[in-house]
């Protein structure tokens, strides 16, 4: 897999507003259409702070919070 398809991957998830807190399954091959899905999309960083905090580690999940300019 290649850097640009999962760095185009990553791009689809950034948020133009607020908060999303994207899953990244430790089991897909990195870059795959399964590697990274869509957890929450919150307009607090409280809020998805704890929401991160629900899904890390669980089941193969590592949670991340992408802001509006984690590009």
């Amino acid at each position: 897999m290649s850097i640009q398809k999962i760095l185009e991957q990553k791009q689809k998830y950034v948020p133009k507003t607020g908060y999303n807190v994207v899953g990244v399954d430790r089991y897909e091959i990195p870059g795959s259409d399964d590697a990274l899905f869509l957890i929450a999309h919150t307009h607090s960083l409280q809020e998805a702070e704890h929401i991160r905090a629900q899904y890390n580690g669980n089941e193969g999940i590592t949670a991340y919070i992408y802001t509006p300019d984690a590009v």
